[in-house]
């Protein structure tokens, strides 16, 4: 798995076209998994999964052909992919999971100025719902994407989007 922060920014600065830049990038994907991408008789591909709205999947319906084309091609000569695919992201399920995992970070930094302030009980009570709550996202995050990974989820994300 690659990070998403990273490879975006990555494909800005590949991107001539200022059209092009700025996609809001959910998740990346390098197919096949593991050690097998090393493989000299592979075909190696990277998905995209883009979030929903206007920087994300919404403007894969107002791109072109030849725009898509030169993104999806950027995007594999990053990585070293024989070819590219941007493909919507599932929205709610994963927006959701990220943002359990946010609040969970954000519960667990509200317990230090408790922790300061002497009271231990209301500390742990804080660190316990923030880590739970940080797992909990974790987990639905990941089971999300391994649900994406499964083939037949994913034929039907690429049906969505109409191919260039």
């Amino acid at each position: 798995m690659m990070e998403r922060d990273d490879f975006a920014s990555l494909l800005d600065r590949a991107l001539t076209n200022p059209l092009l830049r700025g996609l809001d990038v959910a998740y990346v994907r390098l197919l096949p998994d593991g050690s097998d991408w090393w493989s000299p008789d592979t075909h190696r591909t990277l998905e995209i999964y883009l979030y929903p709205g206007p920087f994300g999947a919404g403007r894969l319906q107002y791109m072109d052909a030849r725009a898509r084309s030169v993104v999806e091609r950027a995007a594999a000569e990053l990585v070293g992919a024989h070819d590219g695919r941007l493909l919507p992201a599932p929205p709610l399920p994963l927006r959701l999971g990220e943002w359990l995992l946010e609040a969970g970070y954000c519960i667990l930094l509200l317990g230090s100025p408790i922790f300061i302030e002497g009271s231990p009980e209301r500390f742990l009570s804080c660190a316990v719902t923030g880590a739970v709550t940080a797992l909990a996202g974790r987990a639905l995050h990941t089971w999300m994407w391994s649900r994406v990974s499964s083939p037949r989820f994913a034929a039907r994300l690429r049906v969505a989007v109409p191919s260039a």
